[in-house]
């Protein structure tokens, strides 16, 4: 009985596994994922990418090749792994679903499946990044060490291989509390990144973090840590010999990003910066992209909703046009709040009077579309749409993230900081405050869910000007087709400059236009009103936009895609990452916006 026990377990165990690198390894049991494939084995940890049928997604599975024997430390991981878990939400940080350990003692996490991998992949010669998107990674993380110093975790394993890139392009820090199980151990220790005082035996601090993340970034513009010029494995003897040697500085790097670094490095902890000032004075040196290149998606996504539903009613009738126009309202969520008439003895703008039945939209570019899941955040894009008294020609106007100006009740700030203080409201009224023009109705966008109607669409066909590769896709010169992922890849990728990036997204939005509004689909009832609708369904809009408002503007517009027209905000000079406004440009701005004078203002900043 004991051999044919044996024998039914091994048959069970032999079938389970799997394998990488002709390998084999078996599986973990966790409740709730099936479908295990490893992803990468090491000396730390194995990574397998599973799916959780429940909600079906794919999920990341990292078991930590550790045991934890002593209750002490079972405690410890489960204590620190829930502190942890309330660090999930940020947008910085890798999303951690479950945590546990394995009958066996292995801890684990389950955890978002980040389809880009680790930085890893960039420390090779062939796949180095630029200095502008290595900073903003240094940003993002910075920002990440940040939120978890204000609660009191420390992170102690920051190096690129838990630095992971989601779907979307954004990089996160991964791991918090699955690192340095046991404090002043050396197991599990990252020799290569680790701070001086750990590497001689003393405690782990928010200075320790700092330290590895300024070596992250060393690593990632020269290829190598900073403990390690040549590249190979060090050993933590070698670490101990040589950890009072001074860190060269990298020919080649701007001088204030040398300087930054080198301080996050110092040899004693209290010499380093803290997480929050690594992150400003990060910020404050103005190299990491600006990311201008999402207000073009938030512009395209709009417009497209706008176009597809004027188109709809030009072309269509009967039940085609009940149907078009029903898989529009239906979808469109309504939850947004216009600010009050009167906020503090401060009122709301006015039409004027021979410009009273003209439009204005405002739009505001997230990555979620959700005020509830982007509350606390800033707004990505803000765009505001102007249609003119006649219904026959629009404006869209694109306002930069990073253009100083007043916020009510907060003074000068980057007008993206509106959203972080009061959600839509607030930014309707510094946009009416800025431009003394009413705003009639507010919408939030979507823009990389979006991007996903590619997939309805069955493909859209580009014209890409220039070759790069991304997230494991890549994408020659000439014409090329993207569709789900590959598309988002392709408008995120931050490999080229950022004026490419943005031409990729103009790509991206015009070859939707095109093939959403194409004699095939528009066509065809059944395709055009499920584009609509997902098109639809990306959008939130306030309270006050009925349904019948938008059914009576679709039925007054007399415009064609030409005769929507992109203009750019009167900006001055840049300083220190914000733009100043041009106040001359300023003041024609709201004349035209307020006297339907739009059509000069054009001519003078077009887009």
């Amino acid at each position: 009985m004991r051999d044919r026990a044996y024998s039914s377990a091994q048959a069970v165990q032999w079938a389970s596994r799997r394998y990488l690198h002709r390998v084999a390894i078996v599986p973990p049991d966790i409740a709730g994922v099936t479908d295990w494939e490893p992803l990468a084995k090491g000396g730390f940890a194995t990574v397998w990418r599973t799916r959780q049928p429940s909600l079906n997604r794919p999920v990341a599975v990292k078991v930590d090749a550790r045991t934890l024997d002593a209750e002490s430390e079972r405690r410890r991981f489960l204590g620190e792994a829930a502190a942890a878990g309330n660090l999930s939400g940020h947008p910085c940080i890798v999303t951690v679903y479950d945590t546990g350990i394995l009958a066996d003692g292995h801890p684990y996490l389950v955890m978002k499946f980040c389809s880009g991998g680790s930085l890893t992949s960039w420390l090779r010669p062939d796949n180095r990044q630029s200095v502008e998107r290595i900073c903003f990674v240094g940003l993002r993380i910075a920002e990440a060490l940040v939120a978890a110093h204000e609660q009191g975790m420390l992170h102690r394993d920051v190096k690129p291989a838990n630095i992971l890139i989601d779907s979307y392009g954004n990089p996160g820090l991964a791991d918090f509390g699955l690192t340095a199980l046991e404090p002043g151990s050396t197991i599990g220790l990252t020799v290569a990144y680790a701070p001086p005082e750990v590497i001689l035996g003393g405690q782990p601090s928010e200075f320790g973090d700092v330290y590895q993340l300024a070596a992250t970034l060393y690593a990632l513009l020269s290829g190598h840590p900073p403990s390690n010029s040549s590249g190979g494995v060090v050993s933590l003897e070698d670490r101990i010999a040589r950890v009072r040697e001074p860190v060269k500085p990298l020919p080649d790097v701007d001088e204030d990003l040398m300087r930054l670094l080198l301080d996050g490095l110092a040899f004693k902890p209290t010499d380093r910066p803290t997480a929050a000032e690594f992150r400003d004075r990060l910020a404050a040196l103005g190299v990491a992209p600006k990311r201008a290149g999402a207000r073009q998606i938030a512009l395209g996504l709009f417009a497209a909703t706008v176009v597809a539903l004027v188109f709809a009613v030009l072309v269509a009738s009967g039940v085609y046009l009940y149907e078009i126009d029903r898989s529009v309202t239906a979808n469109i969520n309504r939850g947004l709040d216009l600010p009050p008439e009167d906020t503090g003895g401060e009122k709301r703008p006015v039409k004027d009077p021979q410009a009273d039945h003209t439009l204005d939209y405002l739009l505001i570019g997230t990555d979620e579309g959700d005020p509830k899941l982007d509350q606390g955040g800033r707004s990505d894009s803000l765009m505001l749409l102007h249609v003119n008294q006649a219904r026959d020609e629009a404006y869209v106007l694109s306002i930069p993230r990073t253009t100083q100006v007043n916020i009510p009740g907060y003074g000068k700030h980057g007008i993206n900081r509106a959203f972080e203080y009061g959600g839509p409201p607030l930014v309707v009224r510094t946009v009416e405050k800025l431009t003394r023009t009413r705003i009639d109705h507010v919408v939030m966008i979507d823009f990389q869910g979006f991007v996903k109607l590619t997939e309805d669409l069955g493909g859209v066909t580009v014209a890409n000007s220039t070759a790069f590769w991304g997230g494991g896709h890549s994408f020659p010169a000439g014409n090329i087709t993207v569709s789900g992922d590959a598309a988002l890849w392709y408008v995120r990728e931050r490999q080229a400059n950022e004026r490419l990036r943005a031409e990729n997204q103009r790509n991206v939005v015009k070859a939707i236009l095109a093939k959403g509004l194409s004699g095939d689909v528009v066509a065809d009832p059944a395709r055009f009103t499920t584009f609509l609708g997902n098109a639809a369904k990306r959008i939130q809009v306030d309270k006050t936009l009925t349904n019948a408002q938008i059914r009576s503007t679709a039925m007054s517009i007399r415009m064609k895609p030409k005769d929507i027209t992109l203009v750019t905000s009167p900006l001055g000079e840049q300083r220190k990452g914000l733009y100043t406004v041009d106040q001359r440009g300023l003041e024609k701005l709201s004349q035209a916006l307020r006297k339907d004078t739009m059509t000069e203002y054009a001519k003078a900043y077009p887009g």
